[in-house]
């Protein structure tokens, strides 16, 4: 099967993303042609009044879970650039450890679509939904 192995997707985020990215403590469980499955481990750096998990960590894991979808079916790292991401809070993350699950919907030659799901592995139940749509390298 092309693409890349959950090692080198986690390779991409300790080389291509920015140290505060990395302090989301996100990890690279799962992967196949276009999609990809992460974990979010809590953490008090992570959370804002009352224990929750802060929406702007929600969104950076969102986003970062959609450009590794866009790697997983590639062979090298995909420069990518967010265009647009429509997020919806769906209910609050405490001390929890958050499954991230991310999948490419369509991507062409120039821009590509994306969706995500973050869960609690306290309940299943669904954190946060998102869709993204990033513009692609020319002449990839």
């Amino acid at each position: 099967m092309p693409g890349m192995s959950i090692d080198e997707l986690n390779g991409i985020l300790e080389q291509h993303f920015a140290p505060w990215v990395r302090d989301l403590d996100l990890l690279v469980t799962g992967a196949d042609a276009d999609t990809v499955t992460l974990t979010m481990q809590p953490g008090e750096r992570l959370n804002r009044h009352g224990g929750i998990v802060s929406g702007q960590a929600l969104m950076a894991a969102a986003d970062t879970a959609m450009v590794l979808a866009l790697n997983s079916g590639s062979d090298d790292f995909l420069p990518s650039a967010t265009v647009d991401m429509n997020t919806s809070f769906l209910k609050p993350a405490t001390n929890v450890t958050l499954h991230i699950d991310a999948s490419v919907i369509r991507k062409g030659r120039s821009i590509a679509f994306t969706r995500c799901e973050i869960s609690s592995s306290a309940d299943n139940k669904a954190v946060l939904s998102a869709t993204g749509t990033y513009a692609l390298p020319a002449g990839r």
